[in-house]
């Protein structure tokens, strides 16, 4: 098994029966009923999926932050704020914040990044937290060979980098940020699309470039705060055609479904 690092995440926070009848009336209202199934079915899985996502984020902020004090962790601050305006249940939240600083009686679980490749040749960076690494591995395996990847040593091909997006208080104060930034070592800073700017920096400039940034004089909202895997080189990124891309896509997505998988990187 490849793996980057395994580190250890710091401490905190009945029905009756009755005879079947046909008829055109009850046709109708089974296929109904079997509409309303099938729709709820489908929104479960969607909420289902919403909910694993934000589980993923508050996790990995406080493994990014190091502490599960949202006032001391700005990045597990933003998962929380998300997760209240998606009315994400309160014992989600809680279970999220026990796996990732260890639950009662129990250790931290153990952070752990698998390096793979897939068919088309993309690397891959899986990262996961595990209280059982025989289960995380087994399960990892699994999903990689069912989708013809496999494991690989592939971390050369990534960087890590310190990501911070804002919302500027002012749209004319870019050139303001963009000094700001540079001075405090970001190695890049972007207005994006959709009018946010983006920071990218050295992964150990993350906490000190949020704090800078987001506080008097400068104060702009903070969107995001995190640490992220870049590929190394442009020459590194893999171009897809469709079918490879909704292969690429369906592998991301049942990695990310597991429950020890926090987030999968892709040079692509």
């Amino acid at each position: 098994m490849y793996s980057l690092r395994t580190s250890t995440c710091v401490s905190s926070l009945c029905c009756k029966s009755r005879p079947f009848h046909s008829s055109s009336l009850s046709l109708s209202g089974h296929n109904k009923w079997s509409k309303i199934k099938h729709g709820k079915g489908v929104e479960d899985a969607k909420k289902s999926a919403l909910f694993g996502r934000v589980n993923r984020d508050i996790i990995r902020a406080i493994q990014t932050g190091g502490s599960a004090d949202s006032s001391l962790n700005s990045a597990l601050a933003i998962a929380l704020k998300e997760a209240r305006r998606l009315s994400v249940p309160y014992s989600t939240i809680e279970r999220a914040i026990a796996k990732a600083t260890g639950e009662k009686g129990k250790a931290a679980a153990s952070a752990m990044v698998y390096e793979a490749m897939s068919p088309s040749k993309v690397a891959l960076l899986i990262e996961c937290l595990t209280d059982n690494t025989n289960r995380t591995n087994h399960n990892i395996r699994n999903i990689l060979t069912s989708h013809g990847a496999r494991l690989a040593p592939v971390a050369f091909m990534f960087q890590k980098k310190a990501q911070i997006r804002l919302t500027l208080q002012d749209p004319s104060s870019f050139d303001e940020v963009w000094e700001a930034g540079l001075n405090g070592g970001a190695e890049d800073v972007e207005k994006l699309e959709t009018g946010e700017v983006e920071i990218v920096a050295p992964p150990n400039l993350l906490a000190k470039l949020t704090t800078e940034l987001t506080t008097p004089p400068h104060s702009h909202e903070l969107v995001a705060s995190e640490l992220v895997y870049v590929p190394a080189s442009r020459d590194l990124v893999e171009e897809l055609g469709t079918e490879e891309q909704k292969s690429l896509d369906d592998l991301v997505e049942e990695l990310e479904e597991d429950e020890d998988c926090v987030r999968v990187w892709s040079a692509v």
